[in-house]
């Protein structure tokens, strides 16, 4: 949350000429409710359905571009279906950068609570460890703290060289 990664697939997308598809905007479309109404009416464990559903349908095709939702990592099917169908990208900030990025969104339902910050640190603990092991071997490490996303699609790039060679 708050990583940089829809606008830096975005970038990437208009870089490399490929399909850029943003998890929580596919789950938003074929829901017809925002991210914020489906947490407060329908709950996480029903996103979180969502959010699997669209992973499915996304890693039946190819050369796409996908901004996951934060908390796809959390189950390990996800996990395993993103390792054996393409390239991870983590793109990684400290909590405290994150905090600054996201502390006056609204359109963040996990912290719409009495202690946003505290929460958000929560989460940035319990998903860390799990990014961290769903990048692997053959995926890429990125931080984004001090860089703009073009800066960021550019590293992306130059790490993942075979995935975009025939793009550019």
């Amino acid at each position: 949350m708050g990583a940089g990664k829809t606008v830096t697939g975005q970038v990437l997308a208009k870089l490399t000429g490929k399909e850029f598809v943003d998890i929580d905007q596919r789950i938003q479309a074929n829901t017809g409710m925002s991210i914020n109404k489906i947490f407060e009416e329908k709950k996480e464990p029903y996103f979180r359905d969502e959010e699997k559903k669209v992973l499915k349908d996304i890693v039946q095709q190819s050369g796409l571009i996908v901004a996951t939702s934060g908390g796809v990592v959390l189950d390990s099917k996800n996990r395993e279906e993103m390792n054996r169908t393409g390239y991870i990208v983590y793109l990684v900030a400290s909590p405290e950068t994150l905090w600054v990025r996201v502390q006056d969104k609204t359109d963040r339902p996990l912290l719409q609570v009495p202690a946003p910050k505290d929460t958000l640190f929560s989460i940035y603990s319990q998903r860390h460890p799990l990014y961290e092991a769903t990048v692997g071997q053959d995926g890429v490490k990125i931080t984004t703290e001090g860089q703009k996303p073009e800066e960021v699609a550019e590293e992306i790039i130059k790490k993942l060289h075979p995935f975009f060679s025939q793009a550019r």
